[in-house]
């Protein structure tokens, strides 16, 4: 069964960026859907045991298109709610093999967060913009439309939900001061 999974800190601990509202509708109706769809799918196929992951691998198997958006969605919203906390934002000062990366392939951490902004405006309609660590490039911004997930490109270090879902309440449809408020207040960078 795919679990719902529960948010990493309170519901109002990302104000005032993140409303209370916003992030309960986000978690609570958006999530909550995914996962009530992947379980009634799953249980269509007498496979109610499965877990999000394996749903997406019997989404593959079955050639369900309907069960692999809603797993990648469940997947890709923990992660999203998980690469952010509050008092996050600004660079992974912490982290010198990040920061050391973000130096040489964006000239710093202004070149990283223009080009950030960049790649969130660049999604056409929905999806995740995502920093992910390649073994061959370093860490690459690499933006995806609706639920696709980046394992293409390596190993996903932090993710930013740009469907309307994430900023609509709070943001109206400025994507880019959704982006804005992600990089400066929000992002959580791995330890």
């Amino acid at each position: 069964m795919v679990e719902f999974p529960p948010l990493p800190y309170p519901s109002d601990a990302l104000e005032p960026h993140v409303s209370e509202r916003a992030l309960k509708i986000h978690h609570e109706q958006n999530v909550r859907g995914y996962v009530d769809t992947c379980n009634e799918i799953l249980a269509e196929l007498g496979m109610p045991e499965a877990d999000a992951t394996d749903a997406i691998r019997i989404a593959y198997q079955t050639n369900n298109q309907r069960l692999l958006d809603a797993a990648r969605q469940v997947i890709n919203h923990m992660f999203f709610f998980e690469s952010m906390r509050p008092d996050g934002g600004g660079p992974p000062e912490h982290d010198d093999n990040l920061m050391s990366a973000i130096e040489r392939q964006y000239g710093g951490w202004e070149g990283f967060r223009t080009a950030w902004l960049a790649a969130s405006k660049s999604v056409f309609g929905s999806g995740y913009v995502w920093a992910v660590w390649s073994d061959n490039a370093g860490l690459i911004i690499v933006p995806l439309p609706n639920a696709d997930m980046p394992s293409d490109y390596g190993a996903p270090v932090v993710s930013m939900d740009v469907w309307e879902h994430a900023y609509v309440y709070d943001y109206e449809s400025r994507r880019k001061a959704w982006a804005e408020a992600y990089l400066d207040h929000l992002v959580s960078w791995p330890s």
